[in-house]
């Protein structure tokens, strides 16, 4: 700021806006520079777990049998609309609000916001399957696999575990750690991917099917827990 006037009005004020330019341009250089990395990162991770989902689905279909197939089939999409479409406003609410946070304070603090928004997702996903079971039941959908009500059963606490991951998924990418954000993503796919091949390996019958997608969204919550993830800092 050579050449400036302190004593001359406005000096002061120049001085400060001079100082001020530098630093905005570096913040900007260092987000997008983030950004890109983020892309990059998330385009392969993404690459890998589609890879994943095809591995799964080619189990599958080559594993079961047509009705246990169909059951699969059944149970993943209820499971997965449950837990996306169900409290897909309660993710995203909570990832505007976190990334407030986060762009206000540069920091990423534990305020229990999490816990809030998880037991917010999982009561909804509670409604969601009151208003499931009587359509099911109505229509006739699942009565060759012991009814509507026990395919929604097991469906959701499915359903409440992939909503956990996506809740946590939301929490990183507000938190700009975009890779640990598809890590996750990975991690559940694969865990799908483990549990189709016990299912083929093992048994088929309808109760063991929803078991072993039931226990890979338990492992993968088990997983997000253990190591310094955002459970264990918000609780």
């Amino acid at each position: 700021v050579r050449g400036t006037n302190l004593a001359a009005p406005g000096g002061v004020a120049a001085v400060g806006r001079a100082a001020r330019v530098p630093r905005v341009a570096i913040e900007t250089h260092e987000l997008n520079s983030l950004f890109r990395r983020a892309f990059a990162a998330t385009f392969a991770l993404d690459l890998v777990t589609k890879a994943l989902g095809a591995a799964t689905v080619v189990v599958l279909v080559r594993g079961l049998s047509v009705s246990h197939y169909a059951y699969a089939t059944l149970f993943l999409t209820i499971a997965q609309f449950a837990g996306t479409a169900a409290s897909g406003g309660v993710r995203t609410l909570y990832l505007r609000e976190r990334a407030e946070r986060v762009s206000r304070s540069n920091a990423i603090t534990s305020d229990g916001s999490f816990t809030h928004a998880l037991l917010k997702a999982t009561l909804v996903i509670g409604g969601a399957a009151l208003v499931l079971v009587p359509i099911l039941e109505i229509v006739g959908v699942g009565s060759q696999f012991g009814g509507g009500a026990t395919v929604v059963l097991y469906s959701i606490l499915f359903a409440a575990g992939f909503s956990a991951a996506e809740l946590a998924i939301a929490h990183y990418q507000a938190g700009r750690r975009f890779v640990v954000a598809g890590g996750i993503v990975v991690l559940r796919a694969s865990a799908l991917l483990v549990a189709s091949l016990v299912i083929v390996l093992t048994s088929e019958s309808v109760v063991w099917i929803s078991l072993a997608f039931v226990a890979s969204m338990a492992v993968v919550g088990l997983a997000l827990m253990s190591g310094s993830t955002v459970l264990a800092a918000d609780w």
